[in-house]
């Protein structure tokens, strides 16, 4: 009997999962090694063997994750009659069947068998470390070579006392029960060193959050002491500035207490208000041109008997119309004569002066 597939369609931590011993080629042992870490599936796929061959104990380590009769092995096994596919199911009877569930009797695998029970078949062809350690427990029970030739015999082993001895001494190199040095002992007080930096280094999840929100209220708090900085500070300058203009106010009240007499008065007359080119250039055509005064004019004032000039109003110079020729040989009314000024923002006075004869007239002097 030779096992070419085993499927693990749903068994212990596996699903859908199957694994393959193709035929060696001509001449080539028919040997294969599965190997891997811990808790990779190994003893799993050990007894998924021994599960298909005798059926699915009825209390089994390996429903954790498909519970009941939802478990499902399946096989293909060839021999000198042929090629059998099988599955094996958890129940109380009939558990063996082909791949479209129709049942399969229990004979055709224990005729493949020869008979042997679960027991015998794992201690003669499915060794581990319990079996072993029973086996050697068994020999030297028996306090001699006969145990060692019959569990020889009967395992198909030879010379197992030699090498059970080298295996418990490189088994005391790796650990001895009470002892203080071994390679396991070293190795677990490395590890337990290495937890306990990564403790010291590492952050839990919750740690984080709490620090993360520390830092977010942190910066809250600064922000808000940044903001009531600026306001303070724009409160000191105010209070320097009102310091700084305390002597002005008290400037400000002496200089209204010595005005205060002179509140009766009236107000002080507008200044003249410098008149534009335009207009200084239309007055001065005009007064060259025109003999005569303008209709629009203002009425000339009455001669006032004065040995000086009088101030009448003061005004920026008026906005004059074009020159305005008169008739030849017209007397004139009055008389306009422009005083020269050096500056183009003279202001000009018009006052009223007394004249020879009868004629009045007005004259415009510089202020």
């Amino acid at each position: 009997m030779r096992l070419e597939r085993l499927d693990l369609t749903r068994y212990g931590r596996f699903t859908d999962a199957a694994l393959d011993f193709p035929a060696p080629q001509a001449g080539a042992p028919d040997f294969h090694i599965i190997y891997g870490p811990n808790e990779a599936g190994k003893s799993t796929l050990f007894s998924a063997w021994l599960d298909f061959l005798f059926g699915i104990p009825a209390r089994t380590p390996y429903d954790f994750l498909h519970k009941g009769p939802t478990m499902r092995i399946g096989a293909r096994i060839t021999h000198a009659g042929g090629t059998l596919d099988l599955v094996r199911l958890k129940k109380n009877s009939a558990s063996l069947g082909d791949p479209h569930g129709a049942p399969v009797p229990e004979t055709s695998l224990q005729a493949l068998l020869g008979g042997l029970s679960r027991d015998s078949y794992g201690a003669m062809f499915s060794l581990d470390d319990e079996t072993i350690e029973r086996g050697g427990e068994s020999i030297l029970a028996s306090k001699g070579d006969l145990g060692e030739m019959l569990f020889s015999a009967s395992a198909g082993l030879s010379g197992l006392g030699p090498q059970l001895d080298g295996l418990r001494g490189a088994l005391d190199e790796f650990h001895k029960p009470g002892g203080r040095k071994g390679m396991l002992r070293e190795t677990r007080a490395a590890i337990t060193d290495l937890d306990r930096r990564r403790r010291e280094l590492d952050t839990s999840a919750a740690a984080f959050r709490r620090l993360s929100a520390e830092v977010n209220a942190a910066e809250t708090q600064w922000r808000e002491a940044r903001a009531g900085e600026a306001a303070l500070d724009a409160a000191l300058r105010q209070r320097r500035d009102l310091l700084a203009a305390a002597p002005l106010r008290q400037r400000l009240a002496d200089l209204r207490a010595k005005w205060q007499p002179f509140a009766a008065l009236p107000p002080r007359p507008r200044p003249i208000r410098p008149a534009s080119a335009r207009s200084r250039t239309s007055a001065s055509l005009w007064i060259r041109g025109s003999p005569t005064v303008p209709r629009d004019w203002p009425k000339p004032m009455p001669v006032l008997r004065s040995s000086r000039p009088i101030p009448c109003w003061t005004k920026p110079a008026p906005r004059l119309p074009p020159p305005k020729l008169c008739a030849p040989n017209t007397r004139p009314r009055s008389r306009i004569c422009r005083a020269a000024a050096p500056s183009a923002t003279r202001r000009a006075t018009i006052c009223a002066s007394p004249l020879r004869g009868s004629t009045k007239a007005a004259r415009i002097l510089p202020r």
